[in-house]
């Protein structure tokens, strides 16, 4: 499939699987999904999606994957991702996202995997994601971070540690 995600998408009132991946999507995400509270899962990985994360993701109340990988997103990991308290998987790898790790990837309590890699993001890890104890995958490299990885992640069973450079603190 090409062309943009339909808006009217958001008329599907029941839908609880949104799997568009691996198509020829461009434009951008669709701020208007939000108003579907009965996804689980979004799969928008391996297209075209350009522009930013919409902030309304963060209003999603069931959703427990978010996979936005091998896009061409940019802009700043937007902090209303912290609301998703049932997510157990984030993927935002491979885009040209920029900005700090927010902190309030911390409150995602149920959160198993994490996928980071492969944008342009700066500043230090938030300590707060070694409080994070159901977390198992974790891929933070090819990005610009600084300081050290919070001890307690040594413990997420797949990594890319080794690639990042980073001490444990």
């Amino acid at each position: 499939m090409s062309g943009e995600i339909p808006a009217e998408l958001s008329n599907l009132n029941i839908l609880e699987q949104l799997d568009l991946s691996s198509n020829q999507l461009s434009g951008r995400i669709p701020s208007e999904l939000s108003n579907l509270s009965n996804l689980k899962s979004i799969v928008l990985r391996t297209n075209q999606l350009d522009g930013e994360i919409p902030v309304e993701i963060g209003n999603l109340p069931n959703l427990e994957i978010l996979n936005i990988s091998g896009n061409q997103l940019s802009g700043r990991i937007p902090t209303a991702l912290g609301n998703l308290i049932t997510l157990e998987g984030l993927n935002l790898h491979d885009n040209h996202l920029s900005g700090e790790v927010p902190v309030e990837l911390s409150y995602l309590v149920n959160l198993e995997s994490l996928y980071l890699s492969e944008n342009q993001l700066i500043g230090e890890i938030p300590s707060g994601l070694g409080k994070l104890t159901r977390l198992e995958w974790l891929y933070l490299a090819g990005n610009n971070l600084n300081g050290c990885i919070p001890g307690n992640l040594r413990n997420t069973r797949i990594n890319d540690f080794s690639q990042t450079d980073l001490p444990f603190c």
